[in-house]
């Protein structure tokens, strides 16, 4: 992304210029909603990414082969041994210090800075520029829900590392969390003031509802997994064995794995790899009569999202964010009893009633237009931040102390 492009266009609705920080990993997965957001201000801009070099590109590819391969005792154990020394919080305070520096140095300061996830902020120091945060999830929700994304070695490490995030809740003018999981964290966890939040939900990877009748009965189950911790935090585990009862009842049921998934193998099994193309996600989607995702924790997954756009009915767990994106035999099914036998019953009982699927997929199609489009996300995200007390002839509200709330 280059700061010097512009990604926005000048708006009669508000002279702002905004300015996007964030991982360039986050940047670019949620570049949808950047993008529909731009033409709301008068520019909107990204943050020249840093080059990584060829030498650091080889070796994360390595290492994330090596990591996909290993089990997942081996991921755990390793990203435990990385929690040793309380390294996660200064690491969040160099990261926010290096996009403060950055900040600083721009020949001309946006009016608001909007920052995707928690990973780190854009002011350590007295913030000089307003800056709103986007949230999908906070530390305190990992520590609770999937320790190996805490893999914290003392109860300190873990108190640094959330006063880190803290500081910077605090110090923000404004906080978009996906979903309300996420917004009872910032307000029971963090301290944060409910009137500065506002939920947004998400979106998906589709440049607009899809229209097309869709016929059932290939029989296919659509699930997208990981290897490592990932495989059971999505509930890899969960599906393969479910997928194997539901072939005692329907012989020639199918599974689609989408995901860097090692572990996914057996009779009926579909094993993808990693899908790129969009045209592939979207065959695999209208080839498939459901979608299978019982997982342990999942912030809020755009791949549900995806899936309800191509009228594609979703069998889910309740945890996290899932319940706000599926409804509930609606479109789809969201279950708090998520053993192999209950995901294999109930599986069994939609693939054998085409009648309920084509139903399911009209609502799901309905409800990604209406509630989880890019355009949707960003008009919600624009009318907060016009209501801020922000402007390009306007001083912020004054900032608390630092102090106050490290």
């Amino acid at each position: 992304m280059d700061a010097s492009g512009m990604h926005g266009s000048a708006s009669s609705e508000s002279p702002l210029r905004v300015l996007v920080t964030g991982t360039s990993l986050f940047l670019r997965r949620h570049g949808h909603i950047f993008e529909a957001l731009a033409p709301y201000f008068a520019h909107l801009d990204y943050l020249p990414e840093r080059r990584v070099s060829r030498f650091h590109r080889a070796i994360y590819k390595v290492g994330s082969t090596l990591r996909r391969r290993a089990p997942q005792g081996v991921n755990s154990a390793l990203e435990r041994l990385g929690a040793m020394h309380p390294w996660d919080a200064r690491v969040f305070v160099a990261r926010s210090l290096e996009l403060e520096s950055q900040i600083a140095s721009l020949p001309k300061s946006p009016d608001l800075i909007l920052h995707i996830f928690g990973m780190f902020c854009p002011f350590w120091t007295t913030p000089t520029v307003p800056y709103a945060m986007m949230l999908d999830y906070t530390e305190a929700l990992a520590y609770r829900n999937w320790r190996d994304w805490a893999p914290f070695a003392s109860e300190a490490s873990l108190r640094d590392r959330l006063l880190c995030e803290r500081r910077a809740y605090h110090n923000a003018l404004h906080l978009f969390p996906f979903g309300n999981a996420t917004r009872r964290s910032l307000i029971e966890d963090y301290g944060v003031d409910p009137a500065k939040i506002t939920v947004i939900g998400s979106a998906g990877y589709f440049a607009q509802p899809d229209s097309g009748d869709r016929t059932f009965g290939s029989k296919r189950i659509l699930c997208y997994c990981a290897s490592g911790s990932e495989f059971y935090r999505k509930g890899g585990d969960r599906v393969l064995a479910a997928f194997r009862m539901v072939r005692q009842q329907i012989p020639d049921a199918k599974l689609a794995v989408v995901g860097e998934c090692s572990e996914m193998e057996g009779p009926g099994v579909e094993n993808y790899g990693y899908v790129s193309a969009p045209e592939k996600m979207r065959e695999l989607f209208f080839t498939s009569d459901l979608v299978l995702a019982p997982a342990r924790c999942d912030p809020f997954p755009t791949f549900l999202i995806e899936a309800m756009n191509f009228g594609l009915p979703c069998v889910t767990s309740d945890v996290d964010g899932i319940p706000e994106i599926v409804a509930h035999e609606v479109t789809g099914l969201v279950l708090s009893e998520v053993s192999p036998p209950q995901i294999a019953g109930e599986v069994v009982r939609l693939l054998n009633d085409s009648q309920t699927l084509a139903a399911m997929s009209r609502s799901g199609k309905e409800r990604a237009r209406e509630q989880f489009s890019s355009v949707r996300v960003a008009r919600t995200v624009s009318e907060a931040i016009h209501k801020l007390p922000i402007g390009p002839n306007l001083k912020s509200a004054p900032y608390k102390s630092i102090a106050s709330v490290a």
